[in-house]
């Protein structure tokens, strides 16, 4: 009967010891966060994967046949998207730092809820060479788009480029 336990433990070691395994290999190959069982990118803008060998910046880089991205891509990377109307308020042009001066309650919901307290507002007119070169911050960053058009291109969990076709309301 002692041998019956001995094996019963050395059975039961190797199957903790697999556990162990496959939780370290599923970690290294399942990476970012999990999605809500009711996850809905809907009203997430278009993106797609960029083409290697990027032309002109300013153009849409769209692999020949374009590669488009699901929005749960970006969400597994952390990256967090709301459809706001910026158009009824009055955002000022430049706020360095932004004050908060304007009354809109989900912008003010969104804050409070993620304990956002500072921000800046800047007008990009022409390219700014200093948005291309890939960097990170240490901090959450939002981007919020108030008008125009534009894209922002962040990395995938994968490591992949995503270029996001940006519009007003757009606020990651």
């Amino acid at each position: 009967e002692g041998s019956k336990i001995c094996t019963m433990i050395a059975n039961f070691t190797l199957f903790l010891l697999f556990l162990a395994f496959l939780t370290t290999v599923t970690a290294k190959r399942c990476k970012g966060v999990a999605l809500p069982d009711d996850f809905d990118g809907s009203d997430w803008p278009e993106m797609w994967r960029l083409r290697s060998g990027m032309g002109e910046r300013e153009e849409e880089n769209r692999r020949t046949p374009n590669v488009a991205v699901s929005p749960s891509v970006l969400a597994r990377a952390g990256v967090q998207h709301w459809k706001l109307d910026p158009s009824p308020y009055d955002y000022p042009g430049k706020a360095i730092p932004w004050n908060d001066t304007v009354e809109d309650p989900e912008l003010a919901a969104i804050r409070e809820e993620f304990d956002y307290n500072y921000a800046d507002i800047i007008s990009v007119t022409s390219r700014v060479e200093s948005f291309w070169d890939e960097h990170f911050h240490g901090d959450k960053t939002i981007r919020y788009m108030l008008n125009g058009t534009g894209y922002f291109d962040l990395r995938s969990v994968d490591g992949d480029w995503v270029r996001i076709a940006v519009q007003p309301g757009d606020f990651f």
